[in-house]
């Protein structure tokens, strides 16, 4: 992906269109190419009002238009213009919630595996799904907005491990089960993955 910063928008997709012609001329000369139709822009910015500035560029001796979205998908996380991660936290917690669907036929009232095994199954299937990601919004003391989707999957996992009612308090079950809610599962994993960076050479390319 191609990046750049300034305090206009003009500058910024004139930029763009410079480099993603030196990008597409490098291609060219290795016999590859790009595909103009899944090739997006988006305006990062703070202000309510969003820049709808194009990037135009030639392609094949056409020019080409690209306009910018409202949202982008990369590498699995959406992003959004305003870099608020609500609809990648929607996403998370629907994609989440459904997770647990199949693994109901697992367990029931009268059979099926021991607590123990499905607090296991929410730890290393459900949890990974519904927090991918939350290293790049997640802060001690953020809003509880992209959370919300997020709580609703952690207490509609609690009842699948526990098998209890709605009703049920949901933190006796955290408790009980030993899940912690997830301001301080992630805010534990955000510490534990700021350690492993600190402990990374300094050559390494996350590091630069």
């Amino acid at each position: 992906g191609l990046l750049t910063a300034s305090d206009k928008a003009d500058t910024n997709v004139h930029r763009l269109a410079s480099h993603l012609s030196s990008f597409i001329q490098l291609l060219t000369d290795s016999r590859l190419s790009i595909d103009p139709d899944k090739t997006e822009l988006i305006h990062f910015t703070r202000s309510r009002t969003k820049p709808q500035n194009p990037a135009i560029f030639r392609f094949n001796n056409q020019t080409l238009t690209i306009r910018p979205a409202h949202q982008i998908r990369w590498l699995g996380f959406y992003l959004d213009t305003s870099l608020r991660f609500l609809q990648h936290s929607s996403l998370r917690g629907t994609k989440a919630a459904s997770a647990i669907g199949p693994l109901r036929i697992l367990s029931n009232s009268i059979r099926g595996l021991p607590h123990p095994t499905l607090r296991t199954l929410i730890l290393s299937i459900v949890f990974p799904i519904s927090f991918y990601g939350f290293q790049l919004w997640y802060r001690e003391g953020c809003s509880e907005t992209p959370l919300k989707p997020l709580m609703s999957s952690y207490h509609t996992s609690l009842r699948f491990v526990s098998g209890t009612f709605r009703t049920s308090s949901i933190k006796r079950l955290a408790s009980l089960l030993s899940l912690p809610p997830p301001r301080i599962l992630m805010s534990n994993w955000l510490r534990r993955y700021a350690f492993r960076i600190a402990s990374l050479p300094d050559l390494h390319p996350l590091i630069h």
